[in-house]
Protein backbone atom coordinates (compact mmCIF):
# COMPACT_ATOMS: atom_id res chain seq x y z
CA UNK A 1 0.00 0.00 0.00
CA UNK A 2 2.77 2.45 0.95
CA UNK A 3 4.96 1.66 -2.05
CA UNK A 4 2.14 2.37 -4.54
CA UNK A 5 0.56 5.39 -2.83
CA UNK A 6 0.65 8.59 -4.97
CA UNK A 7 1.38 10.63 -1.83
CA UNK A 8 4.96 10.68 -0.60
CA UNK A 9 5.01 8.83 2.72
CA UNK A 10 8.02 9.32 4.96
CA UNK A 11 9.22 8.52 8.45
CA UNK A 12 11.52 11.00 10.17
CA UNK A 13 13.43 10.75 13.42
CA UNK A 14 12.75 13.12 16.34
CA UNK A 15 15.53 15.31 14.88
CA UNK A 16 13.77 15.59 11.51
CA UNK A 17 16.16 13.28 9.64
CA UNK A 18 14.39 11.07 7.12
CA UNK A 19 14.69 7.34 7.85
CA UNK A 20 12.27 6.15 5.16
CA UNK A 21 10.82 7.82 2.04
CA UNK A 22 8.37 6.14 -0.33
CA UNK A 23 8.86 5.89 -4.11
CA UNK A 24 6.24 8.63 -4.62
CA UNK A 25 9.06 11.13 -3.96
CA UNK A 26 9.79 10.63 -7.67
CA UNK A 27 6.50 12.27 -8.63
CA UNK A 28 6.01 14.65 -5.68
CA UNK A 29 9.55 16.11 -5.42
CA UNK A 30 11.10 14.72 -8.64
CA UNK A 31 13.84 12.81 -6.79
CA UNK A 32 14.53 9.20 -5.83
CA UNK A 33 13.80 8.32 -2.18
CA UNK A 34 17.52 7.78 -1.53
CA UNK A 35 18.16 11.49 -2.13
CA UNK A 36 16.05 12.31 0.95
CA UNK A 37 16.97 9.48 3.32
CA UNK A 38 19.51 10.77 5.83
CA UNK A 39 18.68 14.44 5.17
CA UNK A 40 17.03 16.69 7.74
CA UNK A 41 13.60 17.82 6.54
CA UNK A 42 13.94 21.16 8.34
CA UNK A 43 16.91 22.08 6.13
CA UNK A 44 14.83 21.49 2.99
CA UNK A 45 11.99 23.85 3.91
CA UNK A 46 11.84 27.41 2.59
CA UNK A 47 13.36 29.84 5.14
CA UNK A 48 10.10 31.81 5.18
CA UNK A 49 8.17 28.74 6.39
CA UNK A 50 10.59 27.20 8.86
CA UNK A 51 9.37 29.01 12.01
CA UNK A 52 5.79 27.88 11.41
CA UNK A 53 6.90 24.30 10.78
CA UNK A 54 9.12 24.24 13.88
CA UNK A 55 6.31 25.66 16.05
CA UNK A 56 3.91 22.94 14.87
CA UNK A 57 6.60 20.27 15.27
CA UNK A 58 7.24 21.36 18.88
CA UNK A 59 3.51 21.02 19.65
CA UNK A 60 3.50 17.57 18.08
CA UNK A 61 6.50 16.49 20.17
CA UNK A 62 4.51 17.16 23.33
CA UNK A 63 1.48 15.12 22.21
CA UNK A 64 2.02 11.54 21.02
CA UNK A 65 -0.49 10.65 18.34
CA UNK A 66 -1.11 14.29 17.42
CA UNK A 67 -1.59 14.99 13.71
CA UNK A 68 -1.23 18.37 12.01
CA UNK A 69 -1.60 19.48 8.40
CA UNK A 70 0.04 22.43 6.68
CA UNK A 71 1.12 23.87 3.36
CA UNK A 72 4.84 24.53 3.06
CA UNK A 73 7.42 25.32 0.40
CA UNK A 74 9.88 22.45 0.02
CA UNK A 75 12.98 22.03 -2.16
CA UNK A 76 12.47 19.79 -5.16
CA UNK A 77 14.05 18.49 -8.35
CA UNK A 78 17.59 19.55 -9.28
CA UNK A 79 17.93 21.87 -6.26
CA UNK A 80 17.24 18.95 -3.95
CA UNK A 81 19.63 16.64 -5.76
CA UNK A 82 22.47 19.18 -5.47
CA UNK A 83 21.59 20.24 -1.92
CA UNK A 84 24.44 21.37 0.35
CA UNK A 85 24.02 22.70 3.92
CA UNK A 86 25.49 26.11 3.05
CA UNK A 87 23.80 26.54 -0.35
CA UNK A 88 21.26 29.27 -1.07
CA UNK A 89 18.21 28.71 -3.22
CA UNK A 90 15.71 30.89 -5.07
CA UNK A 91 11.94 30.71 -4.80
CA UNK A 92 11.78 28.69 -8.04
CA UNK A 93 13.75 25.89 -6.33
CA UNK A 94 10.78 25.19 -4.05
CA UNK A 95 7.41 23.57 -4.66
CA UNK A 96 4.35 24.21 -2.56
CA UNK A 97 3.24 20.97 -0.89
CA UNK A 98 0.57 19.98 1.56
CA UNK A 99 1.77 17.69 4.29
CA UNK A 100 0.16 15.89 7.19
CA UNK A 101 2.42 14.77 10.02
CA UNK A 102 1.62 12.38 12.85
CA UNK A 103 3.70 11.93 16.01
CA UNK A 104 4.21 8.17 16.24
CA UNK A 105 7.35 8.29 18.37
CA UNK A 106 5.60 6.20 21.03
CA UNK A 107 4.50 3.55 18.52
CA UNK A 108 7.17 0.80 18.59
CA UNK A 109 6.35 -0.15 14.98
CA UNK A 110 7.14 3.35 13.70
CA UNK A 111 9.18 5.18 16.35
CA UNK A 112 9.15 8.42 14.37
CA UNK A 113 7.09 11.08 12.65
CA UNK A 114 4.95 9.77 9.83
CA UNK A 115 4.24 12.27 7.05
CA UNK A 116 2.02 12.20 3.97
CA UNK A 117 2.98 14.79 1.37
CA UNK A 118 1.52 15.79 -2.00
CA UNK A 119 1.82 18.84 -4.26
CA UNK A 120 -0.57 21.56 -3.12
CA UNK A 121 -3.66 21.71 -5.29
CA UNK A 122 -6.13 24.53 -5.62
CA UNK A 123 -9.37 23.44 -3.91
CA UNK A 124 -12.38 22.96 -6.16
CA UNK A 125 -15.60 24.94 -5.72
CA UNK A 126 -17.16 21.93 -4.00
CA UNK A 127 -14.31 21.75 -1.52
CA UNK A 128 -12.80 18.60 -2.98
CA UNK A 129 -9.07 18.08 -2.48
CA UNK A 130 -7.97 17.80 -6.09
CA UNK A 131 -8.16 20.89 -8.26
CA UNK A 132 -6.14 22.60 -10.95
CA UNK A 133 -2.40 22.08 -11.02
CA UNK A 134 -0.40 24.59 -9.00
CA UNK A 135 1.02 27.51 -11.00
CA UNK A 136 3.56 29.59 -9.05
CA UNK A 137 2.99 32.57 -11.37
CA UNK A 138 -0.75 32.74 -10.63
CA UNK A 139 -1.67 34.29 -7.25
CA UNK A 140 -5.08 32.63 -7.44
CA UNK A 141 -3.34 29.26 -7.07
CA UNK A 142 -1.42 30.26 -3.95
CA UNK A 143 -2.85 29.79 -0.46
CA UNK A 144 -3.44 33.19 1.24
CA UNK A 145 -0.54 32.85 3.69
CA UNK A 146 1.93 32.75 0.74
CA UNK A 147 0.61 35.78 -1.17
Amino acid sequence: IVENNPMMIAIAERSGVYRYVSPASKTVLLVDPGVLVGKNAFQLIHPGDIQTVQRIFEKMLKQPGRADRLSVRFLYGPALIGWQPDATFGDRDYILVESTGINLLDDPNVNGFLTYTAPWRKPTATGGGAGDDFDADDDEDVPPRFR
